[in-house]
């Protein structure tokens, strides 16, 4: 039998031009110590939100939230990849996602303490 995993979903930008504080003090409050953690982004540009989320990590890791470190999400060029609805189309995205998402689920149960 599997056990429901709670996921903290925090959205915001965190580009140089829009900086938002708000959304990376969220994360540092909310992220429980010793926790594992998943990060994803999206960009307009080639570099698919890569420094948003190195500057996340380096944020939040003296905080011992426990980082998976791959797969990366960073999907680069987005206003190619969603629909006018916001909707992913792109189909090898939807499965990069799947694979963190499980990869998550797995580095949680690793990461359980053990009874």
């Amino acid at each position: 039998m599997s056990t429901a995993i709670k996921v903290l979903g925090i959205c915001g930008s965190l580009r140089q031009a829009s900086y938002n504080a708000a959304a990376l003090r969220a994360a540092q409050e909310l992220a429980p110590a010793g926790k594992p953690a998943a990060v994803m982004g999206a960009s307009m540009s080639l570099f698919g939100s890569a420094r948003a989320q190195y500057h996340l990590r380096q944020s939040l890791i003296f905080l011992d939230v426990h980082f998976l470190n791959k797969p990366e999400v960073m999907i680069a060029q987005a206003q190619e990849r969603f629909d006018a609805q916001g909707k992913l189309t792109h189909e090898p995205t939807r499965e990069l996602i799947a694979k963190l998402l499980a990869a998550l689920a797995d580095w949680t149960q690793q990461l359980k303490p053990r009874s």
